[in-house]
């Protein structure tokens, strides 16, 4: 078992068998990109290398924690999340021109000697965060002002929907 710090799968050299990486993704791995859906999060990842049959397998297992808002309360919650992802490492003398939007194959040149997973890691981890993001999934309560403030929104609007428009009043005595 091997910790990296640059998220790269140096395997040239690796027997053909089955290897295990382990990686930490926090706060400054989740900032690298100013354009990023997240920020502080934290995770764990374990990364399977097979090089015993072609092409490579990558099976990922990614779990851990992302900081966000509750979409009830607003309440600053840690979102836990989890992943497992597959990826096929296929090799390719045209790799750089072959452009494939699909996940599931990463294309490289046979004379490179590492795998640069940080894309991976980053895509599966976006990819797995759930879509409602609510206190209870953080094992947390909803801010009760925040909750009462809601119900009485929603019985003022009920009561507005169930009183007739005033405009209607004159159309309504036609139909009689």
């Amino acid at each position: 078992m091997t910790k990296k710090e640059n998220y790269t799968i140096p395997y040239v050299g690796l027997k053909n068998e089955k290897h295990t990486f382990h990686y930490q993704l926090n706060e400054e791995f989740f900032k690298k990109d100013e354009h990023s859906f997240l920020e502080n999060g934290k995770a764990d990842v374990e990364v399977i290398f097979d090089k015993s049959i072609t092409p490579y397998i990558l099976d990922f297992e990614i779990s851990g924690t992302i900081e966000s808002e509750c979409d009830r309360c607003a309440s600053i919650i840690d979102v836990p999340f989890t992943s497992k992802n597959r990826v096929y490492v296929k090799f390719d003398t045209h790799a750089d021109e072959i452009v494939d939007e699909n996940l599931e194959i990463l294309y490289l040149h046979p004379d490179d000697s590492q795998i640069d997973i940080e894309t991976y890691l980053y895509d599966f981890t976006l990819l797995s965060i759930p879509y409602s993001k609510v206190c209870k999934d953080a094992g947390q309560k909803c801010d009760p002002e925040v909750i009462k403030h809601l119900e009485n929104s929603l019985q003022e609007q009920e009561k507005q929907e169930n009183t007739p428009d005033p405009r209607w009043e004159g159309l309504n005595k036609l139909k009689d």
